[in-house]
């Protein structure tokens, strides 16, 4: 890393450098600094010290898989490389190696540990900590309703799905050799060989383009002919940007159709069925959080950006890498994803408040005393609905105690 920071500023590329630096080195030394700083205040007997824990903590899972860019970097360019072999006229070689390897375990495995981080709890004695979440305010749902909001959902699901399938499959990186540096004073190949290397089409042998399916079928390739660390990187791709990505909007529509089927409920609790209303936490939106927190498809956008820029400083040597229309369509699927995840949030959520307004479920004292059978579908601590946002049910209350703390 250091080594290639070094090269992209000497060669004057640094935009490049700043990207690597901040991706690699800083966000993971800020996720230490945050952490540490969250766990000492966790236990504060000061309202605005657990504020802080919580801020803290929440910050550091969220940035947490943002130290990842420069993987799918990586995997990305191996296989433009990889696409330019044509034996025997043109030879290439690339491959990943035991630092990439090392690298993915680490940047998954924290980005997955942070997410088991409960956040702080506020103390029972804060006024007003007890009592249940505010009336509903969201204007979304009032003016269209639970059925309303579902049906945006799907419409948002359709998009993501065409604009997710159509993007997997464009390329969304280029690599191309400009041929013109084959041929003195640049190259070594004498102008009276030109015909011969049109006649072999040479020219059209030197572009590569690379999506992210192509990519992942050439990593099962080269995990079939022996090269182990493919598995890491077919893990990235598939696992953490398809997979992932593709669960947290099937998870957000069926969040959206749980709430749909809420009208005309509010009399009658007990509903029966998977996607029927309930008091309580959305089990569905739960897990949602949870991969939002782990999909990879904006990271591995930002990579894509990370390496067109890095090399750059190749342009006049006639290696041009640039990015391709496959990216912006991955990009409007990103912003699909995105619109879809806060609109669905904060619709269930303003729904869960009305809920409790209404006397349906008591807010339990101390949420970290509730089973999980209480919660919700709650496999680790950090899926509770309650804890996985900095403002919680229980922030306005934290801050009325603040303020009656501060005065004289």
């Amino acid at each position: 890393m250091t080594g290639l920071v070094h090269l992209l500023h000497k060669t004057g590329s640094d935009t490049g450098a700043i990207l690597i630096v901040i991706y690699a080195m800083v966000v993971p030394a800020v996720k230490l600094v945050l952490l540490a700083a969250g766990e000492s205040f966790r236990y504060s007997s000061f309202v605005p010290g657990i504020g802080f824990a919580r801020f803290c903590i929440w910050t550091v899972q969220t940035i947490s898989k943002w130290a990842c860019p420069d993987m799918f970097a990586y995997i990305l360019l191996v296989h433009l490389v990889r696409v330019l072999h044509h034996h025997p006229i043109i030879l290439t070689s690339a491959r990943l190696d035991i630092g990439f390897s090392c690298f993915s375990v680490f940047c998954v495995c924290s980005t997955i540990s942070c997410l088991g981080i409960s956040l702080p709890a506020y103390p029972d004695s804060a006024p007003g900590a007890s009592p249940g979440l505010p009336r509903s305010q969201n204007l979304l749902l009032r003016c269209i309703g639970e059925r309303g909001v579902a049906r945006i959902t799907c419409g948002f699901a359709l998009s993501f799905a065409i604009l997710f399938g159509v993007g997997l499959y464009m390329p969304c990186m280029a690599l191309r050799i400009d041929e013109r540096q084959l041929y003195p004073p640049a190259g070594s190949v004498p102008y009276s060989a030109k015909p011969i290397v049109e006649a072999l089409a040479i020219p059209d042998l030197l572009k590569s383009d690379v999506s992210m399916w192509s990519c992942m079928i050439g990593l099962l390739g080269e995990i079939g002919s022996g090269e182990l660390n493919s598995i890491f990187a077919l893990v990235m791709v598939a696992i953490f940007v398809v997979a992932f990505t593709a669960a947290d909007v099937a998870l957000l529509l069926a969040s959206a159709l749980r709430l749909g089927s809420r009208s005309g409920t509010q009399d009658k609790l007990g509903s029966s069925g998977l996607l029927s209303w309930t008091a309580g936490p959305c089990p569905f939106l739960a897990w949602a959080r949870v991969l939002r927190k782990l999909a990879m498809l904006d990271v591995s956008i930002m990579g894509v950006y990370v390496i067109t820029f890095c090399l750059g400083i190749y342009k006049k040597e006639g290696i041009i890498v640039s990015t391709r229309n496959g990216l912006i369509v991955l990009i409007a699927a990103e912003v699909v994803h995105t619109i879809t995840f806060w609109l669905v949030s904060g619709a269930v959520e303003d729904a869960q408040a009305s809920d409790q307004s209404y006397g349906y479920e008591v807010a339990p004292r101390d949420l970290d005393s509730v089973q999980p059978e209480e919660q919700g579908f709650n496999p680790i601590c950090c899926l509770s609905v309650r804890r996985l946002g900095f403002l919680n049910s229980q922030s306005s209350a934290a801050r009325t105690y603040s303020r009656e703390a501060s005065k004289p």
